[in-house]
């Protein structure tokens, strides 16, 4: 999930070959759009189909999204005074809507990139450190390459090397002190919710009982459909449920 620069998914996109979904960063669609607003010399117009496309925008279904976008683009195409924001939309967005629209990208729990600007700081800025998230975040360029921009690539990838090392001496002593992660953490929790479900709203889904169907205690007539197959007793995948039965059945 990258801005709009097509750089970092080409390079994705060489090493690991075509990928089954791309996604735009849903801050940088947004902050795309906020800087282009300006292109709507009314105001009192800007605000209407600001509104509007951002409705559209929080549209979870599918079909009422395309619906409701293809309305909005007809009435910007024929209002002269959002010629110039209609073009850029076109350009940019209108034909790439499973990219950014967040009812093409249901289940996968991706909306920003923010993970990967984290590390694109860690290259970038310039603050001092008061905290350690903060010196986290900002160590590789002030420690790792002393506070200058590098343009060698193979000083920027030993760099690269050397903060991976560390990161993973950290982590293997967070793991000998017992320390669980926020994943971890969450399995856990999902684990708990999961014994106060109801059995009247489990069922099986097929005669094997390989199927399970689950009907969420939160949205009425959500329902899931979980498969049950037996767990690898040789696993050693630390990002598990530590239940008995969890790791026989998973």
């Amino acid at each position: 999930m990258p801005d709009d620069a097509p750089s970092y998914y080409n390079v994705f996109e060489s090493v690991f070959g075509k990928s089954d979904f791309r996604l735009l960063c849903s801050w940088h669609v947004k902050n795309s759009w906020l800087k282009n607003w300006c292109k709507i010399q009314d105001l009192k117009l800007r605000e209407e189909k600001k509104e509007k496309l951002k409705a559209i925008y929080d549209e979870s279904n599918e079909a009422a999204f395309e619906i409701q976008l293809d309305s909005l683009m007809e009435e910007l195409l024929n209002d002269s005074r959002t010629k110039a924001f209609t073009e850029y939309f076109i350009q940019h967005y209108s034909g790439r809507r499973k990219e950014w629209a967040p009812c093409y990208r249901k289940g996968l729990h991706l909306n920003t990139n923010m993970h990967l600007e984290n590390m694109h700081r860690l290259v970038f800025s310039p603050q001092a450190c008061t905290s350690y998230f903060i010196s986290t975040i900002r160590k590789l360029k002030h420690i790792y390459m002393d506070g200058k921009r590098v343009k060698r690539l193979d000083k920027s990838i030993q760099s690269l090397m050397d903060i991976l090392r560390d990161f993973a001496h950290k982590r293997s002593l967070k793991i000998r002190k017992g320390y669980q992660g926020y994943k971890v953490f969450k399995i856990d929790k999902s684990h708990k919710r999961s014994e106060e479900i109801s059995f009247l709203l489990v069922e099986s889904s097929d005669e094997r009982g390989k199927h399970w169907s689950i009907q969420s205690t939160t949205i009425i007539n959500d329902i899931h459909v979980y498969e049950m197959r037996k767990g690898d007793p040789d696993c050693q995948c630390q990002l598990r449920c530590k239940n008995v039965i969890c790791a026989f059945i998973q």
